[in-house]
């Protein structure tokens, strides 16, 4: 009985530490992947403009 709780209990705990340290390092990198996803946006709807207009002409 105990033991198995004991088992339960570390498993939440570990759980819990591999929950919060994704949360820490999605914290950490969402400016970077904010920063990313804003410079390939540009990009892309640059690309797709430059298109456009060689299609005009």
């Amino acid at each position: 009985m105990s033991a198995c709780f004991m088992h339960s209990s570390m498993q939440s705990w570990h759980m819990a530490m591999h929950a919060s340290s994704i949360d820490i390092i999605v914290a950490a990198f969402m400016p970077c992947i904010r920063i990313m996803a804003r410079i390939i946006v540009l990009h892309m709807s640059a690309q797709f403009m430059h298109a456009g207009a060689q299609s005009i002409i």
